[in-house]
């Protein structure tokens, strides 16, 4: 990380991540603010990253087995794990890490946590370990065309200046295509380029961001 750009600051809630270059407001992985304020945000398994994964098919009594490989803010890593599914989340970045480590240590609603699990990690190293096997992978890589959605999103201005572009993750989906059991499910933007030039099952395409969708079964 520049520290000389970024600043983390630890307190009571998790670790806060202020871009000192900006005048944006500091980033933090909060999971009980995320569960409080689950009901104003009206996301269910209809949402279309929730039907991308197959969770609005999934019967009461299954199980489903997620692996977030890019968790980033593990945004959508919780909503998974809300609707049901296992999560494991992989971060290679350490700052990243080290704020949903923290996060999942403050987290104080227990039965969702177990069903929340971490590893810092590259996706790619990880995956080729050959040991790893989810019903489902879900893939967020971040890239250039990021810039379209970050006019709406400044957390994503601040995670880009971090962490860069994903310029494995091609290499990424087609290890995802061989460890995943039902699907690999890749978020884009609505106008970006098939990942891998790999044309997926189908794809479920919102305002601004699309999900590729690869059928594995």
């Amino acid at each position: 990380m520049d520290t000389k750009r970024f600043s983390l600051t630890p307190e009571d809630a998790g670790i806060f991540l202020q871009d000192t270059q900006s005048n944006f407001s500091p980033i933090i992985i909060d999971f009980n603010q995320m569960n409080l304020d689950w009901p104003k945000r009206g996301i269910g398994k209809n949402h279309d990253s929730c039907k991308a994964v197959g969770l609005n098919k999934l019967k009461t009594d299954e199980t489903m087995t997620l692996l977030d490989a890019t968790a980033g803010l593990a945004r959508d890593a919780f909503i998974f794990a809300k609707l049901g599914a296992n999560v494991t989340m992989l971060e290679r970045h350490p700052t990243l890490a080290l704020m949903i480590e923290t996060a999942l240590e403050k987290f104080s609603d227990s039965a969702l946590k177990q069903k929340m699990q971490f590893v810092f990690s590259d996706a790619i190293t990880y995956l080729q370990s050959n040991n790893h096997i989810y019903d489902v992978i879900y893939l967020d890589p971040m890239f250039s065309d990021v810039d379209k959605r970050a006019k709406v999103k400044k957390d994503m201005q601040i995670l880009h200046e971090l962490i860069g572009e994903n310029n494995d993750a091609s290499l990424l989906l087609e290890l995802a295509l061989k460890n995943a059991k039902k699907r690999v499910v890749v978020k884009r933007h609505k106008t970006s380029e098939f990942l891998g030039n790999i044309t997926p099952s189908h794809q479920i395409i919102g305002k601004s961001t699309r999900y590729d969708v690869y059928c594995l079964n």
